[in-house]
């Protein structure tokens, strides 16, 4: 008896705790077009707020000028949050971000590809898994544009961070169309989102 009492405090607790219509009331259209996610909340000493950024649609249109947007995320508490933004960027969108008209060219083939992340004299180093350059058809030039902008994006919300480099399967990757001879160091410049 007293298991089943307290199965329905636990019962009340969690339909208590379901979002309601006034939760759908603070998700407002952006100017992009996509619905504002709300702030997610975290666990203070627990776990952190990371950005990644994504599409606001999955229209192509024109490559060179893709707009990204943040999206907020929770992650365990870390001292490497470029890491864990990008681990969180591999995932692709959630159901929530897609239901609100975020796009990511990153999903489940991507996801888990992200190694490692460092950062040394203003330089980041992405260490990849080959999931990376053989997900989604990324080599077609418009799809490759799409990656590389929010890769970009992602990176770059550091300050101290103005160039990236990427390492796929232990070998320097310049693109997804150009190899690396001649390719300057650090590839990606903070200017720079061509591949």
């Amino acid at each position: 008896m007293r298991t089943f009492v307290g199965f329905l405090v636990l019962l009340a607790l969690a339909v208590a705790g379901c979002s309601s219509s006034e939760d759908a009331k603070d998700q407002t259209s952006s100017p992009s077009g996509c619905t504002e996610l709300p702030e997610p909340s975290s666990r203070e000493k627990l776990d952190q707020v990371v950005t990644i950024y994504v599409t606001c649609n999955d229209d192509p249109g024109d490559p060179n000028n893709i707009e990204v947007v943040a999206v907020k995320r929770v992650v365990p508490l870390t001292d490497n949050v470029l890491l864990a933004s990008l681990s969180q960027l591999f995932v692709g969108t959630t159901p929530d971000e897609a239901e609100a008209g975020h796009v990511s060219v990153f999903s489940a083939f991507t996801d888990g590809q992200v190694f490692d992340a460092t950062v040394r004299d203003g330089t980041a180093t992405l260490t990849l898994g080959r999931g990376f350059t053989s997900a989604n058809n990324f080599s077609t030039t418009n799809l490759s544009s799409y990656v590389l902008r929010q890769l970009s994006a992602t990176v770059f919300q550091f300050p101290e961070i103005t160039g990236f480099e990427v390492i796929v399967d232990g070998e320097r990757w310049c693109g997804f169309e150009t190899d690396c001879d001649g390719a300057p160091i650090p590839r990606f410049a903070r200017a720079d989102n061509s591949a």
